[in-house]
């Protein structure tokens, strides 16, 4: 008592604290079964900071409470406060919830995913170039599993098929790779004029009034295959755009320099007033008519001489396009 005057005199405001009652606490975890705890080792804990501030525990309930939540679902790092929050619910006179902790999600190297591997807010995945559809899939199946084991599926059938039984004690692990993957088939299953609406944000240092929206489909098309991102459709076409073309210096050594390329070029330089630019069957003749004409040269070296000389790339769109 004496203790008590003294804090009053120098003004002290006490915290609020709840008495944990002493006995073994258990609850059914939809995720993890039967959790245990003895709660006289948590002690009384505060439910209200001297400045009058409700902690999370006991704001989260009451919230919880006025909301008439069912379910609680949520990362297993959160275990801990269950047993609490329990006791709050049951000294309310109020219905528990049931709990679902559900497996963190780890990094590649299964450590604490951070921000040194990649973790960000979501908006900065799709700046990057990721679809949300394909975003929204990859993330619904860290920690869950499909009935079918079909991992491409719209969300509406990810919401159809969602069972709580199906989400994984374990913890996920965030793989690029998988997410790239996903991402890629998104890309080249969805329809050109769409993706060409799509990309277009990442194409803003071309003047694409250059072409119609027709031939920009076009140009769409012939780079999709290999995109796993839509950023990186800024690379992957630049040599449609502009008067000149950027050479890579490996290009230029391993196939522009030599012999044999420089006598394509020359033979092909004469064809090119000839070609069928708007016929892309006959444009594919011709193309195949002139390497059946240059003797001692693979198809390849002949390709790839023309390739280099119109992009400075060795791979990329279809030739008929470029």
């Amino acid at each position: 008592p004496d203790q008590i005057e003294k804090y009053k005199t120098e003004g002290r405001v006490p915290t609020l604290r709840f008495k944990m009652p002493s006995r073994m606490m258990t609850f059914d975890d939809l995720v993890k079964g039967k959790l245990e705890f003895d709660t006289s080792l948590i002690g009384d804990f505060v439910i209200m900071k001297s400045n009058g501030t409700p902690t999370y525990n006991f704001a989260v309930v009451v919230d919880d409470i006025e909301m008439k939540m069912s379910h609680i679902i949520r990362g297993e790092d959160h275990i801990s406060n269950t047993p609490r929050q329990i006791a709050i619910y049951e000294a309310l006179g109020a219905q528990v919830p049931q709990f679902a902790h559900v497996g963190m999600i780890l990094a590649p190297d299964r450590s604490k995913l951070s921000k040194r591997h990649g973790a960000t807010a979501v908006s900065e995945f799709i700046e990057q170039g990721y679809l949300p559809e394909a975003f929204v899939n990859f993330i619904a199946l860290l920690g869950w599993s499909p009935s079918d084991g079909e991992e491409i599926k719209p969300l509406q059938d990810i919401i159809n098929d969602f069972n709580i039984d199906r989400i994984s004690s374990s913890p996920a692990v965030f793989e690029f790779d998988k997410l790239n993957w996903m991402n890629g088939i998104y890309i080249r299953s969805m329809p050109i004029p769409e993706l060409t609406q799509r990309v277009k944000p990442y194409l803003s240092k071309y003047d694409l009034s250059e072409y119609s929206e027709e031939k920009l489909q076009m140009i769409v098309e012939a780079v999709r295959e290999p995109l796993t991102k839509l950023n990186e459709i800024t690379d992957a076409v630049d040599y449609f755009f502009g008067k000149t073309v950027n050479i890579e210096e490996q290009v230029k050594t391993d196939v522009l320099d030599k012999p044999e390329s420089k006598t394509v070029l020359e033979k092909f330089y004469d064809l090119a007033d000839e070609l069928a630019y708007d016929d892309m069957e006959k444009l594919h003749e011709q193309l195949a008519d002139f390497r059946k004409s240059i003797d001692g040269l693979k198809p390849k070296q002949i390709m790839w001489a023309i390739r280099a000389a119109l992009t400075g790339k060795l791979k990329g769109a279809d030739i008929s396009v470029i």
